[in-house]
């Protein structure tokens, strides 16, 4: 799905390869007014210093609402009039709308509120995995601190993503010349064996015949 936009991603099948976002969440948020949006430094740096963001109030958590507002966050994200939010800056709403959040490169977590209040889910597409901005906290708060989970996802993996940065992609690959060397290692030292046993029947035999034609001789009329 929404990898394209970002060299070294790979694509959801079910949702295209031209989607303007990398990832999506349905969550439910019934129990809160407020929650919090974190993004956080890795390795000493943001992945990148804004994202665009996408969040709209849905009629439940489950994959068809989703699926369904899917097509409306594409349309926003390609719009090119999303808000730019600032750390610090009024709570983001649930209103079907675009916004670009700038994180803040002076400190290691940015973080941005947004306004639940008489909104029990919402769903929330993003220019970026989620993944590429934890460090330590999740991506997504309670005003207590305490994580929000997904109902579901797009991809239907989640944080998958990661799993498709680096040399992960090519685990598979990896996998299969080991086995191969363990395959070749395991299969060497039989066929030796085999070859070892041979010499020394060989060998043997050798033997067995100079003795044989040495006691002939000795046994041999003069």
């Amino acid at each position: 799905m929404a990898h394209d936009d970002h060299e070294g991603h790979d694509h959801d099948d079910d949702h295209g390869e031209d989607e303007p976002y990398e990832w999506a969440g349905i969550f439910d948020v019934s129990a809160d007014d407020t929650v919090q949006w974190v993004a956080q430094k890795v390795d000493g740096a943001y992945a990148d210093d804004h994202m665009k963001f996408v969040v709209m109030a849905t009629t439940s958590d489950s994959e068809d609402d989703l699926e369904d507002t899917e097509a409306y966050a594409d349309a926003l994200l390609e719009s090119g009039t999303c808000t730019e939010v600032d750390v610090g800056d009024a709570a983001i709403t649930p209103a079907a709308a675009c916004y670009e959040l700038h994180f803040d490169t002076s400190v290691d977590t940015s973080t941005y509120d947004i306004d639940v209040a008489g909104v029990d889910y919402i769903a929330i597409f993003t220019e970026h995995d989620p993944s590429e901005f934890e460090a330590d906290t999740h991506y997504l708060l309670t005003a207590a601190g305490e994580d929000v989970e997904a109902a579901h996802t797009l991809p239907e993996d989640g944080h998958g993503h990661m799993d498709d940065h680096g040399g992960h992609e090519h685990g598979g690959d990896d996998d299969h010349h080991h086995d191969e060397d363990d395959d070749d290692e395991e299969s060497g030292p039989p066929i030796m064996i085999i070859v070892v046993v041979a010499i020394v029947v060989l060998v043997l035999i050798a033997i067995g015949v100079v003795q044989m034609n040495k006691k002939k001789s000795e046994v041999a009329p003069s």
